[in-house]
């Protein structure tokens, strides 16, 4: 016979090896139990019930000796049930142990919650016997509550599965050596894959999956240095798929402490599938890296600032026009209040340029071909863009073209088409000149050489001497004409020559008042002032010589006979300054800006003979040798002249 403690390890063993969720579904399942009862004494005949609050039905389990009218009895103890299972009554209201006529009831707690009752039979009541149930229902008591802890463990486990597996994320959990205790179904697919790897670490799958060595070192660094730190950790991963793919995952590892709180226990690892935000980023970083290569090709200086006015890119030519020593990146991010701190010394107008600015910055619209003019001579337009993006202001552009060389070219094409103007204008001039000052003269000739030649009989010697003079007038007049015609020219002509010697002023001066006086004066005095002594300068005798005898010969053809005209030398320390004098008709003041262009003449001078070659003929003489010419003059009153020659710097 085998004795209450064997008896109660059977039993022990017995519950220990069932699973409760089977004790719920059907009493077939612990058949085998019957036939561990029978070896009990047979004088010890027990009957065996367990009620499932959650299930409300009986498990019987009976010994070889058949105990009959078992509804009856559980009707006698349905009061008892009713009130364990369904009005969950305290625990000072349940007692331990339900006896009557050899009947047990235990009730079977877990956290302070009744949630079976266990049902116990015997035929025999004596003490002995009743000791041994009362054993064996507190053993049947305990391993039902273990059973209990143990479904419900796993119940929670499935459950927590069931949560981490419907995760649309990779997720792991390692415990503290690095081995795989936890794979969801987003991070492997394969189940058979995923329960071959638990208990496993990187190096393992990497080398099944036949992946480079280095992932799994560089996974196992970080993870040593999360146990380390205790810290969670951040990392990109790149994979190529079988079909050559690229993927891109986001992973991030969280250390889970013990109980102590100063130990990892394990490591809990989840990862997001970033391929497509990583395309689109690589797409982000392609189009930026066009845009900088197109903005740093670009000849105009470009900056692209934000509504903060913050530069966000820029290029060279930009740091080039505002003098900046910097290259863009170090720009990038800046207040663009920084282009402007040279600003007084690289614009002509900075306090313009700033309240230009400020006013589209107010405004807000596009501006385009601002002209900015620089003090090194540059020359630049500048466009403004205000962007945006629907109803979202982003920012601004502005960009800055060096238009130097455009104004420059538009500049000598105006001046070559002023130049084509002046010329024809010369063209016209000339011809009319040419037709009216060389007819008059050789009308002279032809109508006095052919009265000559046929009526010289008729005619004394004094009267052919008369009409050969006017011939000889005429031929002179002629002669001055071309003669200034061809000095023009030849001042025009950036091949003459510039012939430096030294020259005695008043010599100079005295031979042509006295060869002028002869014809050109015609009676008019001339006053020379200014040197006593003889006076020398270095430069160009004969074009010296065309300078003072146009301007004599100027200011007598427009002086009347009686007036006087005053000729001055001044030595100064640049060189010397000569002034020409007359009391003549003037010459408008509107008129003055035009009076030394080829064949100009002023409107007051209808009647009086000219070319309107002399002036033209001083400025270019006075230029070629590095000197100014300047007027005065006013209306009926008379002019001067005065012309600087320099004693220095003259050409060679």
């Amino acid at each position: 016979m085998k004795t209450v403690l064997e008896e109660s390890r059977s039993i022990q063993h017995l519950f220990a090896s069932l699973d409760l969720k089977e004790l719920r579904t059907s009493s077939e399942v612990i058949a085998p139990m019957i036939q561990t009862l029978l070896d009990i004494d047979e004088a010890v005949q027990i009957e065996v019930a367990i009620l499932q609050k959650e299930v409300l039905t009986l498990s019987c389990f009976q010994s070889a000796h058949h105990l009959s009218d078992l509804d009856t009895r559980w009707n006698t103890y349905s009061d008892v049930v009713a009130t364990c299972l369904t009005s969950e009554p305290t625990l000072e209201q349940i007692p331990d142990i339900f006896y009557t006529d050899g009947e047990f009831i235990f009730p079977v707690y877990h956290n302070e919650e009744c949630f079976a009752l266990l049902y116990l039979h015997t035929a025999q009541t004596n003490a002995a016997q009743r000791a041994f149930v009362e054993k064996i229902g507190a053993s049947i008591t305990r391993f039902l509550v273990q059973q209990y802890d143990h479904f419900k463990l796993k119940e929670r486990t499935l459950f927590f599965e069931q949560i981490l597996d419907s995760i649309p994320s990779d997720l792991v959990v390692f415990d503290s050596a690095h081995r795989y205790q936890y794979i969801n179904p987003i991070a492997i697919k394969d189940q058979k894959v995923r329960e071959w790897l638990i208990g496993k670490d990187d190096f393992d799958y990497v080398n099944y999956r036949k992946k480079d060595p280095e992932i799994a070192k560089k996974r196992r660094a970080i993870f040593n240095t999360i146990i380390k730190e205790k810290t969670h950790h951040q990392f990109e991963e790149k994979a190529v798929l079988p079909d050559g793919k690229i993927e891109w995952k986001h992973r991030t590892m969280y250390p889970v402490m013990g109980e102590d709180g100063e130990t990892v226990e394990m490591v809990l690892g989840y990862a997001l599938d970033i391929t497509e935000v990583k395309q689109k980023s690589n797409e982000v970083k392609r189009a930026n890296t066009r845009l900088n290569t197109l903005i740093s090709s670009l000849n105009s200086g470009i900056a692209l600032v934000d509504h903060h006015e913050n530069i966000v890119l820029t290029n060279e030519a930009l740091c080039s026009v505002f003098d900046i020593d910097k290259k863009p990146p170090h720009l990038m991010g800046k207040n663009c209040a920084v282009l402007y701190q040279n600003l007084d010394q690289i614009v002509e107008d900075a306090e313009a340029f700033k309240s230009s600015t400020q006013e589209k910055l107010g405004v807000g619209k596009e501006s385009f071909n601002e002209e900015i003019r620089c003090k090194n001579g540059k020359i630049f337009e500048r466009d403004f863009i205000p962007i945006h993006n629907k109803n979202e202001h982003l920012g601004y552009l502005w960009q800055y073209r060096d238009v130097s060389q455009q104004k420059q070219s538009e500049l000598e094409l105006r001046r070559a088409l002023d130049a084509e103007r002046s010329y024809s204008e010369l063209n016209k001039n000339f011809v009319s000149m040419v037709s009216h000052e060389f007819r008059t003269p050789l009308t002279s000739i032809q109508t006095t050489a052919e009265l000559l030649t046929n009526y010289v009989e008729r005619f004394s010697v004094d009267d052919i001497k008369k009409r050969a003079d006017r011939i000889h007038k005429s031929s002179v007049r002629m002669d001055t004409l071309v003669q200034d015609v061809l000095t023009i020219g030849k001042l025009d002509s950036e091949s003459t020559m510039v012939n430096i010697n030294e020259v005695n002023i008043k010599n100079l001066i005295n031979e042509l008042i006295e060869q002028l006086e002869m014809c050109e004066l015609a009676g008019r005095k001339v006053e020379f002032v200014g040197l006593n002594d003889a006076q020398y300068i270095h430069t160009d005798p004969s074009l010296l010589e065309l300078i003072f005898r146009n301007l004599l010969e100027n200011a007598a053809k427009y002086s009347s006979y009686d007036s006087n005209i005053r000729f001055e030398v001044r030595k100064k320390k640049e060189g010397y300054e000569f002034v020409c004098t007359d009391q003549g008709m003037g010459i408008p003041k509107e008129e003055q800006e035009f009076i030394f262009e080829p064949f100009k003449r002023a409107s007051n001078t209808e009647g009086v003979k000219g070319t309107g070659l002399g002036l033209p003929i001083v400025q270019k003489s006075v230029h070629r040798l590095k000197g100014e010419l300047e007027l005065t003059s006013e209306l009926n009153k008379g002019s001067t002249f005065t012309v600087r020659i320099p004693t220095t710097n003259l050409p060679d």
